[in-house]
């Protein structure tokens, strides 16, 4: 019995594809990808910010999490 390709395949065949050819057309067909997942990162560090600021000044930068080892 076949599997079903994800879409997260042809992508991955697409940009083999375009590296392929020429490494040249890549970034072209693939910069609001990359343009999306950056803009969801600075989202998620602009909402954990202030958190993340209080527990630092409480517990300070050098503090190692136990499963951390």
């Amino acid at each position: 019995m076949a599997m079903p390709v994800s879409a997260g395949w042809l992508v991955v065949l697409a940009g083999f594809f375009g590296v392929m050819v020429s490494f040249g057309s890549l970034p072209v067909f693939t910069f609001g990808t990359f343009l999306t997942a950056f803009g969801c990162a600075a989202i998620t560090v602009a909402i954990c910010s202030p958190a993340l600021d209080k527990l630092l000044d409480r517990y300070g930068p050098r503090l190692q999490p136990p499963w951390d080892c």
